[in-house]
């Protein structure tokens, strides 16, 4: 008998009932360039947004300390981490939704509307109490060293609102594959 990792168990076994079928032509090339082109957007932005926190903690750098690159990358990890949970949920269930209707009619606007409306009720509540309890909260997390990101922080979190409202608004095209 041969001995066979997990893996190769789930790839052996249905290839032997039914062979995966894998044919690349010319047509089937053509087919997939508005799916690479969206990925090839999807990287170009993520790669914008590393260079924009690359660029703004160079300045902090040369500007300050290396404590204030520190300060700022704390002060954003935790707006990112409890804001990033109300968006992870958002993208798992409004983009299939919204993927899902065809045209640009009334049904659309609801769906965008509704999902605004969500975001700024789930969000809302997160925002007010990190605003309220970051003084209580960062001593918790770190220490009270770490005070001296308090403003910035809470001042991010106010972005998170606005975020929250565009945030539908900017899948609009993504979901089209645009």
């Amino acid at each position: 008998p041969v001995a066979y990792s997990q893996g190769a168990v789930a790839f052996k076994i249905p290839k032997r009932i039914s062979p995966l079928p894998l044919r690349f032509n010319r047509h089937m090339w053509l087919r997939g360039i508005p799916m690479l082109r969206l990925g090839v957007a999807f990287m170009l932005a993520s790669m914008m947004n590393s260079g924009a926190e690359f660029l703004i903690r160079s300045y902090l750098n040369t500007q300050g300390t290396l404590e204030t690159v520190g300060l700022f990358n704390a002060g954003v990890t935790i707006v990112i981490i409890y804001a990033g949970m109300v968006f992870s949920v958002m993208e798992s269930d409004y983009y299939p939704r919204l993927s899902s209707i065809k045209e640009c009619s009334k049904e659309l606007n609801i769906c965008v509307n509704r999902q605004l409306e969500m975001n700024i009720l789930l969000i809302g509540p997160i925002i007010i109490a990190m605003m309220i309890g970051l003084p209580i909260i960062i001593p918790m997390l770190y220490n009270t060293q770490f005070m001296g990101m308090l403003g910035m922080t809470q001042i991010a979190a106010m972005g998170m609102l606005f975020k929250a409202m565009y945030l539908p608004i900017e899948y609009l095209p993504l979901s089209r594959g645009e």
